[in-house]
């Protein structure tokens, strides 16, 4: 029948896509053949209740992304996953992209999303100790490699472009002086435990 054979029609087109493309990932806006392709996946996505098994099965066969978000959130941490693996760390530019992924716009998301992560999502971040904070982070770190500078040299003054464990030191400790009206007591607290000179 006619509803059969429609249905058939996208199966074909989607089946082209993915022996062309390694995957189902089909944007909405895709036309496949002049087949309106990524309107047809989307709608299996949202009548997944009303398909017959064997319709099931032959989708789950082509690795069908039942779940967009999902398999979004899938990519960003497997592309994080391969950056931690590599760097040791989860402290992501802004601007990076790994292998083809917005890797630096994806950690962002996660930091303003976290109250509406999986606890599942949540413990798997933890577990490569992502950075949920980048602003406590950079400033912790910070105050280590300045404790590490005044330890070696005994004071605080710190050249412009000096890098201390490979932390920018010199750059950050002159944004200090600039930010002191910002910081908190406790953060200035720490600075001048250290010596830090407020005055260049």
């Amino acid at each position: 029948d006619e509803i059969a054979q429609k249905w058939e029609d996208g199966y074909t087109a989607l089946k082209n896509f993915h022996n062309r493309e390694g995957h189902c990932h089909v944007p909405y806006r895709h036309v496949e053949n002049s087949y309106r392709l990524g309107a047809w996946v989307s709608e299996q996505r949202g009548s997944l209740g009303a398909l017959t098994k064997d319709k099931i099965e032959r989708l789950d066969a082509l690795d069908f992304v039942w779940n967009e978000i999902d398999f979004k959130w899938e990519n960003g941490y497997a592309a994080l996953k391969s950056f931690y693996d590599r760097e040791g760390h989860c402290r992501v530019p802004p601007k990076h992209v790994e292998d083809g992924h917005r890797l630096g716009a994806w950690v962002s998301r996660q930091r303003t999303r976290c109250n509406s992560l999986s606890i599942s999502c949540i413990k798997r971040l933890d577990a490569i100790d992502f950075v949920w904070d980048a602003f406590g982070d950079k400033r912790d770190r910070g105050i280590a490699a300045l404790r590490s500078f005044h330890d070696r040299e005994g004071h605080c003054r710190v050249p412009y472009h000096h890098v201390e464990n490979e932390f920018r030191l010199g750059r950050w400790a002159h944004a200090q002086l600039g930010n002191r009206a910002k910081l908190s007591t406790n953060q200035i607290e720490r600075l001048d435990e250290l010596g830090f000179e407020w005055e260049i």
